[in-house]
């Protein structure tokens, strides 16, 4: 989120931006939770459905001018699917993969 002062431009954006990564901390630790339920590639197939929708809904966001806080529901909600998907769980397949 490196860009994020950028994305949340306004008064709140640093506000926003420590929500996303305090958002982002909560939904890795919960990812390492439930991965023995669910099982990993049904956690990927779910993240990345999540990631794709929510960008396509951020893109929209942002070409028409809606308020900011739609934009931090939705980057905090590719937050959680990237969190519980691609970001932990590559991890885990390179570790299986490769002794």
């Amino acid at each position: 989120m490196f860009y994020s002062n950028v994305i949340f431009a306004g008064d709140n954006a640093t506000l926003y931006t420590n929500i996303t990564y305090l958002t982002q901390v909560i939904v890795t630790f919960f990812c390492g939770l439930i991965i023995g339920k669910f099982g990993r590639r049904n956690l990927l197939i779910a993240g990345m459905y999540v990631c794709i929708i929510t960008m396509g809904c951020l893109t929209y966001v942002f070409m028409n001018d809606f308020p900011t806080i739609y934009a931090l529901l939705l980057v905090l909600l590719f937050m959680s699917g990237f969190s519980i998907s691609l970001g932990p769980l590559t991890w885990l397949y390179n570790a299986d993969i490769l002794p």
